[in-house]
């Protein structure tokens, strides 16, 4: 667990303590005292950030101002509460600024701190107590979002993104891309900001692919006051397993370590107070002068009994007392042989000395423009890396687009003609009814009409097969119906439906249209934009620096499933989008930092790399460089030879070697260190041997 403990005093059974929960939004702050083991929350307040970290300072002094007037309490002890993505997952130790935030919290506004834990595995403490074996939990931040997924009681995989408008979209493509053997529990627990119960509203109304939950999953929120009571059980817990810990071990529990000045420092839950984060959380030993004494005072007697047995057992004659004089010579020889050597061997190899020096230091702040060319590939210069990857987007929606299919009527028409005249009418020849028109499927020859034996009129006659010009059920028309063929006079011709005709038929179908097709290429686009982060975090090792305002991506090949105006419900897409990105070798240009700061400084003065904190604010890129315009700290001091502190502090008393070294060289103070510096009187003195003292700086 992200829970750092050097070690604890011992508690009165009644222990106030302030919880300090913080998000890139909110603060949650809590009082809570232990009472024979037992936490009880006394208060608890919520202060939205007004201006996310800028102001943090501010927002947090209120908070803490409004508590105490509620409790009635000063607050000082103080536990940090911290989302995974403030802490190194490898190392442990807070990020890069949260950790330069918390230590100018804890100093302003003169906050003890003990420690920090993880939200994140605490409340896993809480699944497990609430017997929750399987839930997917989401961690609910301004600017990204948190997802863990839990199967029997265990976190099998965790992951931040970055948080937009659409929660569901943002959290479905997670899920898309989860192992194929993990099986998503049917149930979200929801903790975190104060907007997270908007968050669940929306998660609640949105549809998930049903590859993903095959029913809807049962959303719950995680109440505030639960996890803050979570968080401080946890707390307690640990503290009790030290406290446990230490005293089954027999070793004395002190609220401070004694330094070799005889001063003390206090040493609380990985923090040393107003300096860095503890990188060893084991304390010093200390022994009693009691215990001491006592050893001594056995050792002696055990000695004189040993000397009086052999005097004792002694004769009167003078042979023999000459005898037990040189048995006694040889044997205070060999003994202080043995002294000697026992020294001169702890002297060589045993008494070492780590002397942790502070120099006296300033911070000074300073902006460059650097121009910076632009490369292709890696380099062991200061240059921008220009670089790309490809990734792939899927996307599917329903069609707009609609037209009517189906058939057109056919069906055979009586030409009947009462011109003197044959006439012939070519393909194609409209023959209509009102608003229904039909086309002659071939040439027809109609004869003339003619006057019979009984001198009446006799028509002339031809059949032809006509076809519907449109599709439609309104075309099949019954027998018998009668046409105007073209434009002519019916009292010369006409056509009359030989039988009624048949197949016509319509129906509206679904298509794709342009318009569905740039809906589905503008949202990957945006998808590409939106998971630009996601997609180069993979990419971007811990020796890189990315530079956020020069990524782009754009869309450079799609493929849809159909054609405009093809008969289709659906639209799916294959998009290939390309994310352009620049990087700097961080190394590389912390070093030029580095040596842009040694050219300003005064004489004597140093900076080193490790000292340098650095912001970028503005970027213009030109054609083949960027110029960065960086705001940059830089903490120096003072030079010092570590090596003549070291020839200087060989065979020096302890407890005066900080006081001369002060005198003697620019330094603010010193820390020793003796892995055995238990042994009385030895470990007074410093080694003898240079190679038994190591020295390592330090600045505030």
């Amino acid at each position: 667990m992200g829970f750092s403990i050097p070690f604890f005093k011992k508690k009165s059974e009644k222990s106030v303590y302030f919880g300090l929960y913080i998000t890139d939004a909110s603060a949650f702050g809590f009082v809570f005292e232990i009472t024979n083991g037992h936490t009880y929350i006394i208060s608890q307040n919520t202060y939205s950030l007004t201006a996310g970290f800028d102001k943090i300072l501010e927002d947090i002094d209120n908070l803490i101002s409004e508590l105490e007037l509620k409790t009635n309490h000063h607050l000082s002890q103080t536990i940090f509460f911290l989302h995974s993505w403030m802490i190194d997952a490898e190392t442990f130790e807070i990020k890069a600024p949260y950790k330069d935030i918390i230590k100018k919290l804890s100093k302003d506004l003169e906050l003890e701190p003990l420690g920090y834990i993880d939200v994140k595995e605490a409340l896993e403490r809480y699944f497990i107590e609430q017997s929750i074996v399987n839930t997917v939990a989401i961690e609910v931040n301004k600017t990204k979002l948190g997802v863990s997924i839990i199967k029997g009681n265990k976190i099998v995989h965790s992951q931040y993104i970055a948080r937009t408008d659409e929660v569901g979209d943002d959290l479905n493509s997670v899920f898309k891309e989860l192992p194929k053997h993990v099986v998503l529990p049917n149930s979200m627990k929801i903790f975190g900001d104060e907007d997270k119960a908007e968050i669940a509203s929306k998660l609640a109304t949105y549809e998930w692919d049903e590859a993903i939950f095959p029913q809807h999953p049962t959303i719950e929120i995680i109440k505030q006051d639960e996890l803050n009571q979570t968080l401080v059980e946890t707390f307690t817990k640990e503290m009790v397993m030290k406290n446990d810990s230490e005293d089954a071990n027999g070793a004395p529990v002190e609220q401070s370590a004694l330094t070799s000045s005889g001063t003390s420092e206090k040493v609380n839950f990985g923090f040393l107070e107003g300096k860095d984060v503890l990188t060893d959380s084991k304390p010093p030993m200390k022994m009693t002068s009691v215990d001491l004494n006592e050893g001594e005072n056995s050792d002696n007697q055990t000695l004189m009994n040993t000397i009086e047995n052999h005097s004792n057992s002694s004769g009167d004659s003078p042979e023999e007392g000459g005898s037990n004089k040189k048995k006694i010579a040889i044997l205070t020889a060999i003994v202080v042989v043995s002294i000697v050597g026992i020294l001169a061997f702890y002297e060589y190899f045993l008494h070492t000395l780590h002397i942790k020096i502070y120099l006296k230091s300033k911070t000074v702040d300073q902006t460059f423009d650097i121009d910076i060319p632009i490369k292709d590939t890696e380099s062991q210069e200061l240059a921008v890396i220009k670089k790309d990857i490809t990734n792939t987007y899927s996307n599917k929606k329903n069609t707009s687009g609609s037209r009517d299919v189906g058939e057109n009527a056919t069906g055979t028409v009586l030409m009947i003609s009462k011109e003197s005249t044959e006439r012939i009418f070519q393909k194609g020849t409209e023959v209509k009814k009102g608003n229904l028109i039909f086309l002659t499927d071939s040439e027809v020859k109609v004869p003339a009409s003619k006057l019979n034996e009984d001198n009446d009129v006799e028509t002339g006659k031809a059949k032809v097969l006509v076809t519907a010009k449109e599709i439609g059920e309104e075309y099949n028309i019954p027998k018998d119906t009668q046409f105007q063929v073209e434009s002519l006079s019916t009292s010369l011709y006409l056509a009359i439906a030989d039988d009624a005709f048949t197949g016509g038929s319509k129906k509206e179908v679904s298509t794709i249209s342009k318009k569905d097709m740039d809906a589905l290429k503008t949202e990957a686009e945006k998808q590409a934009e939106q998971n630009s982060e996601n997609v180069l975090g993979t990419q971007i090792s811990n020796d890189e620096i990315i530079i956020p305002d020069l990524t782009s991506a754009k869309i450079i090949d799609t493929t849809f499933s159909g054609e405009i105006g093809e008969e289709a419900k659906s639209l799916s897409i294959k998009a290939e989008s390309e994310v352009e990105y620049f990087t700097i070798q961080k190394n590389i240009l912390v070093a030029s930092l580095k040596e842009l700061f040694g050219s300003e400084l005064d004489t004597g003065f140093a900076v080193d790399s490790d000292n340098i904190d650095y912001t970028i604010e503005d970027v213009k890129q030109g054609k083949d460089e960027v110029q960065l315009s960086i705001n940059a700290s830089a903490t120096i001091h003072k030079n010092v030879e570590l090596e003549k502190i070291k020839s200087s502090s060989r065979m020096h008393p302890i407890g005066t070697l900080e006081k001369q070294l002060i005198k003697n060289y620019e330094i603010e103070k010193i820390e020793t260190d003796q892995p055995f510096g238990w042994i009385p009187v030895l470990s007074l003195w410093a080694p003898l041997f240079s190679k038994n003292i190591s020295i390592s700086t330090s600045v505030r």
